[in-house]
């Protein structure tokens, strides 16, 4: 991955989704960015937080996510971008963890 300017958690990426995916490094600051690559913002606000075992990861996006009564329980809002992390402490243990905006 090339340098990055104001990355911050180290070992940490972000695949970020709406109508497309991309990878993506938290930085402190907006500062140069390297051809090739883009800025994406995430908004602040309020999201749900699904951590669970990367086995169900399938049936997560497939039967939990489009349930409308998953989507009314935990007031999801797939209009924003949604995105998991991926780090030392979860791939490698064989978890996930998915954060979906929510409509609060």
């Amino acid at each position: 991955m090339p340098d990055i300017e104001n990355r911050i958690n180290e070992g940490v990426t972000y695949e970020i989704s709406d109508d497309k995916f991309a990878v993506a490094v938290a930085v402190s600051a907006l500062g140069r960015i390297p051809e090739g690559l883009v800025a994406i913002t995430v908004r602040a606000g309020k999201y749900a937080a699904f951590h669970f075992e990367e086995k169900y990861i399938g049936d997560f996006w497939s039967s939990f996510c489009p349930n409308p009564e998953v989507k009314a329980k935990y007031r999801l809002n797939y209009a924003t971008p949604r995105f998991e992390v991926f780090n030392q402490d979860l791939q490698p243990n064989g978890y996930t963890e998915v954060y979906i905006p929510t409509t609060d």
